[in-house]
């Protein structure tokens, strides 16, 4: 499963070029919780100057970036979706205080936007929905499905 992880980065580092900061994006929840290699992962690669952009639909509070801490995991940048639909004025509703809802079309592009506006190279997520709004290189991670990676590279 990381061998995998890997051959896609080393073909996005090779693509590249030695001018340029690699970038990959990680989902938190069903990702990076679900396999401690993804952890391992983001630290190797802030260590090596690359970038490691945390994407998730969770609200960013103070228990997020606790829970992010707990893992010991290093990144560079935190994107959450319902906090930047929050900021830009998205019409939303909440079942809770910590539950946003809004268009679920906005919500499953909003990774697959950020990751073009920001240039990632690669983008580990375990969402099927998001997938058909990526350009950026996307590899579906599933645990327990074989492997627990799916390539979907467009």
């Amino acid at each position: 499963m990381m061998d995998q992880v890997k051959h896609a980065m080393y073909d996005g580092l090779l693509n590249v070029g030695s001018q340029q900061t690699f970038k990959l994006g990680l989902d938190i929840h069903g990702v990076i919780d679900a396999d401690p290699g993804f952890i391992w992962l983001a630290n190797f690669l802030v260590e090596h100057h690359s970038e490691v952009h945390i994407l998730t639909g969770t609200l960013d509070t103070p228990a997020l970036r606790a829970e992010l801490e707990a893992m010991s995991l290093k990144y560079t940048h935190l994107f959450s979706v319902a906090s930047h639909h929050t900021r830009i004025g998205t019409k939303m509703w909440y079942t809770d205080p910590e539950n946003p809802w809004m268009d679920a079309e906005a919500w499953n592009k909003s990774k697959a936007d950020y990751c073009r506006e920001h240039k990632i190279h690669l983008m580990v997520d375990d969402s099927e929905e998001y997938e058909k709004h990526f350009t950026t290189p996307y590899i579906r991670y599933r645990k327990g499905a074989g492997d627990g990676l799916q390539n979907h590279d467009t």
